[in-house]
């Protein structure tokens, strides 16, 4: 039997000042309506677009453990 799921909707946007810059929200249409709030700010302050700006479904585990064993297997470094 396959556990519960839930999903989470990342945004992955980037800064040229901060570098990538991620999000998260608990709709999609919430986080589209981020991602293009982001996108017209760079463009009023005159920036080119670079690197990541998407918006990505992620799939979660309802379990409490099965979220940390997933939390563990994808967050385990800091790339900063």
């Amino acid at each position: 039997m396959r556990s519960k799921t839930f999903n989470v909707y990342r945004v992955d946007f980037h800064d040229p000042h901060l570098g990538t810059m991620i999000s998260w929200f608990t709709s999609e249409s919430k986080a589209k309506s981020y991602l293009a709030k982001m996108k017209r700010e760079q463009k009023a302050e005159g920036i080119e677009p670079s690197g990541p700006q998407e918006v990505l479904a992620v799939e979660l585990p309802a379990n409490k453990g099965e979220l940390v064993e997933w939390l563990n297997r994808n967050f385990t470094t800091d790339n900063g």
